[in-house]
């Protein structure tokens, strides 16, 4: 019976994938075939309507087409009851062909992800490809796909619904051809898209559609090799690769076409372009099998590329054509939500919403905290420390999947009972006290925070049973705070830290350098990781344990220099890279496997048990 419900879903999936073999009586079929000699049905700017739960056909008034277009509307089961609540959305891209029969039985999947916690609330809009446009304006013919969708199509949803329309809060996403096109319009509107996702991306290059499809780049792109490069994904990657880098969360899962999506990757790593890329064998073309073997890593990937989204309440609409003069931009890039000492509060295993007084910042501060299981049993013990930094756009969204996956590891022996605190990091305060006085978390967290916690819980206050450890910006903060404060913490763990060594007076952390430090350099100095490790290297050596975790891309070459500069330094360190992750911490925990929990069993092996 199991075998025989996966055949039905990965058949529907089929149909919504790619093209169809059998003619809807609503659809007429075009005399010609596609290149696998199937038949496609006739373009329409109205596609057959599907109906499923939370599914809805829509049409809106297209002033590109010059009629009415279609769309399917995902909205999620809170929808209509958080009425206060807006969302990010996915731009779902299909395949050549067009059918979307299948998408029903994809938004159940989606159902039951964000009903069990694993897929945050978000709305999908599957997007009129025109059975084979690649998304692209059609030269030949008036199919104006791409200016559909970015000029019409967007503006609208954004109208419509409770959308948060900020480019961090909007994906791009398609298989085969679909998956071309999320390549070609997310890396050539980088401005308009957070997140790019290639599901087994039909990323033909121009030799591969002569030879595959020869009557769609004679109607598409007039047989102009000029004109098709200028809508490859290929070159826009390269020519859009400043605009992309270190602001836009890209993922690449591969079924059959692992060439062109190979070629792909490679280009990007070698523009230092962050992005995950799996090859997920035996799948096939298929984006049910892919999504299979994905699991729950499918999900996992919208949390991370949605994350700085979460919490955000219903505002008054904002314009989402998002350039300088719009209210949502700063510095041509969205603003970020305001900073706040109180973050919004998540729930799970073991982990309970804290505040307490603080004196600096003249109000109460949030914290997350983690109690170990036998936290309330063991009246007499007292616990190692790890204070958690976390990433720019301070989302903590993802603590309940890592309380979950320590709570596993603490109770399978593999991991110490160990307390766990969820540092706020105020968005993007860099961890240091900024040069204006409003946002001192260094201060707090260092000279408030950490007292706090020793009076308040069972901790063991030495600093042999104290780690600080983060994620990206958290990393570097870790980093920061390790290398400046060594008396005060025993262990120092980098997860993918964002510890690039290089100008900050220009380029993309000018902004920072300016709001942070003030624009001066030796108060950048003073808290740079580069700087500190030599400096104090001395007090540290022999006497910090330290660990480095980073990816295969991305910041893995930051990382890895600083690996080698603590080689240089004498100062014993862990390093991991982890292949295929991306840039978020649970791919990279779960990565880690138990080498997670013997890291810190050994950084807390020196503290002593005793109450």
């Amino acid at each position: 019976m199991k075998s025989i419900k996966i055949a039905i879903v990965a058949l529907l999936f089929s149909v919504f994938i790619g093209p169809t073999t059998e003619a809807q009586p609503e659809r007429r079929f075009k005399k010609g075939a596609n290149a696998q000699g199937r038949r496609q049905p006739e373009p329409s700017w109205l596609m057959t309507p599907v109906q499923g739960k939370n599914l809805h056909y829509k049409t809106f008034d297209s002033q590109a087409a010059g009629e009415k277009v279609s769309y399917l509307v995902y909205l999620p089961p809170n929808y209509d009851v958080a009425k206060d609540d807006r969302y990010p959305v996915v731009y779902w891209l299909h395949g050549i062909g067009g059918n979307q029969t299948g998408i029903p039985s994809f938004c159940q999947r989606l159902n039951e992800a964000i009903d069990a916690g694993k897929a945050p609330s978000m709305i999908f809009v599957f997007a009129n490809g025109m059975v084979d446009s690649f998304y692209c304006d059609s030269i030949n013919e008036k199919r104006p796909v791409e200016s559909v969708i970015m000029n019409d199509l967007i503006p609208h949803i954004d109208a419509t619904y409770r959308t948060i329309a900020t480019r961090e809060a909007r994906m791009i996403e398609g298989f085969s051809m679909g998956g071309f096109g999320a390549a070609h319009l997310g890396f050539k509107f980088p401005d308009r898209f957070g997140s790019i996702s290639i599901m087994d991306g039909a990323l033909l290059g121009l030799e591969e559609i002569k030879r595959r499809h020869q009557e769609q780049f004679e109607r598409i792109f007039a047989g102009s090799d000029e004109k098709f490069n200028a809508e490859s994904p290929f070159v826009l990657a390269e020519t859009h690769a400043e605009k992309i880098r270190d602001r836009t969360t890209i993922r690449m899962e591969v079924g059959a076409l692992v060439p062109p999506n190979e070629a792909l990757h490679k280009l990007l790593e070698q523009s230092s372009v962050a992005h995950s890329f799996k090859t997920h064998n035996g799948a096939g073309h298929n984006l049910a099998a892919i999504l299979d073997r994905l699991g729950d890593k499918n999900w996992e990937f919208y949390r991370h590329a949605f994350a700085a989204t979460e919490n955000v309440s219903a505002q008054p609409h904002e314009k989402s054509n998002e350039d300088d003069s719009s209210p949502t931009v700063e510095s041509g890039r969205p603003r970020d939500k305001a900073p706040s000492w109180l973050m919004p509060p998540v729930e799970g295993m073991n982990l309970h919403y804290k505040t307490f007084d603080s004196k600096v910042a003249r109000e109460k501060v949030s914290y997350l905290l983690y109690l170990p299981p036998d936290y309330e049993s063991a009246k007499d013990r007292r616990y190692p420390v790890v204070y958690w930094l976390h990433g720019i756009g301070g989302a903590q969204t993802g603590v309940p999947v890592m309380a979950e996956r320590l709570t596993k590891a603490i109770s399978d022996g593999k991991a110490p009972s160990m307390i766990v605190v969820y540092v706020n990091g105020m968005i993007r305060s860099s961890y240091v006290d900024s040069a204006d006085g409003k946002t001192p978390v260094e201060t707090v967290s260092i000279k408030e925070l950490i007292p706090h916690i020793d009076s308040t819980y069972r901790t063991l206050d030495v600093r042999e049973a104290r780690m600080i450890e983060g994620f990206s910006m958290g990393g570097a903060g870790a980093a920061k705070w390790g290398f400046k404060f060594p008396e005060l913490f025993g262990s120092i763990s980098i997860i993918d830290g964002a510890l690039e060594n290089t100008d900050v007076t220009r380029g993309r952390f000018a902004e920072t350098f300016k709001t942070v430090y003030g624009g001066e350099m030796a108060r950048f100095t003073a808290s740079n990781p580069w700087d500190l490790a030599p400096k104090n290297a001395e007090k540290l050596k022999g006497r910090t344990v330290i660990r480095i975790v980073t990816r295969t891309t991305g910041l893995s070459g930051a990382n890895e220099k600083f690996h080698e500069l603590l080689d240089k330094l004498g100062l014993a360190n862990e390093f991991h890279k982890i292949p295929d992750a991306p840039h978020s911490p649970n791919p990279l925990y779960e990565g880690l496997g138990d080498k997670n929990g013997s890291f810190y069993t050994l950084a807390f092996k020196a503290a002593s048990k005793s109450p």
